[in-house]
């Protein structure tokens, strides 16, 4: 069964503000509801990975993934209800995929940098 429709109304703000509220007072069903919001951030990434040629692999994916929630919970106080949740969530993960993209060119073009010396005979 998928989530409910978030509204993205004044309404929709004022609740996922109170949602992060709760979350960051370490109220148990605030951190379950909250973490249940921030399922969607496997799904932006496959997306976007998707819409940019599919340069990541799943379990590079996964691992973006992981990078992005721990940057949300980082900046989760500056949470400030402008926008609705995911939308706020999905700028963490377009960016996090970004840096994840521009680490592996830059690491790509430094084996490429490389010389390898032929083995002697």
């Amino acid at each position: 069964m998928s989530p409910p429709a978030r509204n993205p109304s004044d309404a929709g703000r004022r609740e996922d503000l109170d949602l992060v509220g709760r979350a960051l007072a370490g109220e148990p069903a605030g951190i379950d509801e909250l973490v249940e919001r921030l399922r969607c951030i496997p799904r932006m990434l496959a997306d976007r990975n998707r819409r940019l040629g599919g340069p990541l692999q799943e379990s590079e994916l996964a691992d973006v993934a992981q990078e992005t929630a721990v940057a949300i919970w980082r900046k989760l106080s500056g949470f400030e209800g402008r926008a609705a949740l995911e939308t706020w969530v999905y700028r963490f993960a377009y960016l996090e995929l970004m840096l994840r993209l521009r680490k592996r060119r830059r690491r790509l073009a430094s084996l490429d940098e490389l010389e390898v010396e032929p083995a002697a005979a």
